[in-house]
């Protein structure tokens, strides 16, 4: 990277890899960035040799994580309909003080 000439090669790997973590501030900017404005992925290569297979793994995980979490929403709520039909008295036998 043109801002560390004074970096070897594995410095400049190694310290990429921080700043790329999945959820690094870095990362959330590049990803929001990438997001509402896409660039071609030969744009992508010409700005960082790796960018392109970050991004496409970046990508994978956030559907990964919206996917969970459009689960476990839904197991929350049929949780909360299920217990909602129960009386105190059959929720404290099943352990399940709360809804």
């Amino acid at each position: 990277m043109p801002c560390h000439v004074d970096e070897s090669p594995e410095e400049q790997e190694k310290r990429t890899r921080e700043h790329f973590n999945h959820n690094s501030e870095v990362a959330e900017m590049l990803c929001a960035l990438l997001t509402e404005n896409p660039l071609p992925t030969n744009y992508l290569n010409k700005i960082h040799p790796g960018i392109v297979e970050w991004w496409e793994l970046h990508k994978l995980r956030d559907e990964a994580k919206a996917k969970r979490e459009k689960n476990d929403k839904k197991t929350a709520e049929l949780r909360k309909n299920a217990l909602s039909k129960l009386t105190p008295a059959e929720r404290r036998a099943l352990g399940v003080d709360r809804i």
